[in-house]
C-alpha cells in the first residue's frame, strides 16, 4: 500500500510541475476516464421486473436454467472539450461497458455459458466553471445524449442525461481530473487524466 501512495505522489508531482511560468491559452482537451456503473444500463438491460419471473407449471423453474450475478466494467469514457469561453465549455463524451453474466444448469450446477453484452453512450455536456485558473479548477456540468445497448438478446436505444455536481481539474496542459454526479455516463464519480492543447 506504501508503493500506491509512493505513485500517487510522483504521477500528481508530475502532473503538478508547471510547464511554462506564462499564462497559456488552449483551445481544446481530450480526457479518458473510468467510471462506476450507469444508470441505464442497470435500468433499461437488467430490469427488475425479470427476476419476479411467474411460472405456470412449477416443474418449468425447477428445470430452467438460473443465472450468476451480473458484472459490468464500468465506463470508460474519452471526451474532446472545447475550450472557448472563461467560465464555460462544451464537450462531447464517448463511453463503453461491458456486461456479463454466467448461465448454469438447476440439476447439476454446470456452467452452460455466458451471457454478455456492451453499451454505448454518446453524450454532448456544457460545463460550467466556479474556479478557473490556470492551475486548478472547479466545475459543474450537464448533458443529454442517446445511448445504445445490447445484453441477453436484447437491443435498445435510450435518451440519456449526465448531472455533474462537482468536478475538479488539476494541472496545466497535462492534468488530472474527478467528477460526482449520477447519470448514463456514471453513478457516484469518475476519474481520469486529460491534455490540453
Amino acid at each position: 500500500m506504501k508503493r500506491f501512495y509512493i505513485i500517487v505522489l510522483l504521477v500528481s508531482a508530475i502532473f503538478l510541475y508547471p510547464q511554462r511560468t506564462e499564462a497559456q491559452e488552449y483551445s481544446k482537451e481530450i480526457s479518458i476516464s473510468w467510471a462506476g456503473t450507469p444508470l441505464g444500463d442497470e435500468e433499461t438491460l437488467l430490469p427488475y421486473g425479470e427476476y419476479l419471473q411467474l411460472y405456470d407449471n412449477p416443474l418449468e423453474y425447477m428445470f430452467s436454467q438460473y443465472d450468476g450475478p451480473t458484472y459490468m466494467t464500468g465506463n470508460i469514457i474519452a471526451e474532446i472539450g472545447f475550450l472557448k469561453r472563461k467560465r464555460w465549455s462544451f464537450s462531447v463524451a464517448v463511453a463503453a461497458n461491458g456486461i456479463w453474466k454466467d448461465c448454469y444448469s438447476p440439476l447439476t450446477d454446470a456452467k452452460l455459458g455466458r451471457s454478455s453484452g456492451f453499451s454505448v453512450t454518446v453524450m454532448p455536456q456544457w460545463r460550467f466553471y466556479w474556479k478557473n485558473s490556470d492551475l486548478v479548477k472547479l466545475y459543474s456540468s450537464v448533458g443529454l445524449g442517446l445511448s445504445v445497448g445490447s445484453f441477453d438478446d436484447k437491443t435498445q436505444s435510450y435518451g440519456s442525461f449526465q448531472l455533474g455536481l462537482l468536478g475538479f481539474q488539476i494541472g496545466r496542459r497535462f492534468f488530472v481530473f474527478g467528477e460526482g454526479g449520477c447519470g448514463f455516463l456514471y453513478m457516484g464519480g469518475r476519474l481520469g487524466v486529460g491534455y490540453r492543447f
